[in-house]
């Protein structure tokens, strides 16, 4: 099984319309990165870690300052 690193890789940031934005990749990893710190304190397995990668990808391109389009969800998870 790949960890949660190995599957972070393949991960690229979204762009296009969604209020997603430009990420670098310098910013993608800081950002996948205290995700799984975070995560592991709180003792996710890495299949759930890499889950909230892929979602925090595709609702907002893992940019933090990204904003739904009903202006109550925000940030990477646009939560």
């Amino acid at each position: 099984m790949e960890t949660v690193e190995e599957l972070a890789k393949g991960i690229t940031a979204k762009r296009g319309p969604g209020g997603a934005g430009d990420v670098t990749e310098e910013k993608k990893k800081r950002i996948i990165n205290k995700a799984v710190m975070t995560w592991k304190r709180q003792g996710l397995s890495e299949k759930q870690i890499a889950f909230g990668i892929a979602t925090m990808n595709i609702e907002s391109g893992l940019n933090p300052g990204a904003k739904g389009t009903s202006k109550t969800e925000k940030g990477a998870g646009a939560v």
